[in-house]
């Protein structure tokens, strides 16, 4: 009984086209994460460990075990899932739609927001171009452009041993 209790709540939450979507009370939550190459690689670190396997490296809902599984994940660096706000992003992350788990009792709301901002840095277009951290030395962290969409900006420059967030290539219009 618990179970159905569960799906029904969960497909409250589909629209009529069937698509998963975040309660608007979501959208006001705010991200309490600073966006900055810190919190970027932090987020990437999480998601290598719990999110690749079914979105792929690169976000784009293709990882190793997406072609098993009866709903298809979301291609994150889409404009469809940039356009959400990050509460939205955070609620998916805490609430989960199976097969996608809950990371509610799993993570922290620090580690949520992480990944939530490593989702930000995946979108390399240019109507959602996020703030990047990319590598100009060995030791050097260099810091990005200003995120108009989501209203974030990297705040300074760091030096890290942290895996750099890639800089995509540019896709011609």
């Amino acid at each position: 009984m618990t179970f159905a209790v569960a799906m029904q709540a969960q497909n409250d939450n589909a629209n009529s086209s069937g698509e998963w979507t975040a309660p608007k009370s979501a959208d006001a939550k705010k991200n309490s994460m600073t966006y900055n190459v810190e919190s970027v690689a932090a987020g990437q670190k999480l998601y290598s460990m719990l999110c690749v396997v079914c979105h792929g490296d690169k976000g784009k809902g293709d990882g190793i075990s997406a072609s098993a599984l009866a709903t298809k994940p979301s291609n994150l660096i889409s404009s469809k899932v940039q356009r959400q706000s990050d509460g939205a992003l955070f609620w998916k992350l805490s609430e989960g739609n199976p097969p996608m788990l809950s990371f509610k009792s799993a993570l922290s709301e620090e580690q949520i927001w992480q990944i939530v901002n490593y989702v930000r840095s995946l979108d390399n277009s240019k109507a959602h171009s996020t703030a990047k951290a990319t590598r100009t030395d060995k030791t050097k962290t260099e810091v990005g452009t200003t995120n108009p969409t989501h209203s974030k900006k990297v705040e300074k420059s760091v030096t890290t041993n942290a895996k750099p967030v890639k800089e995509g290539k540019k896709k011609s219009q």
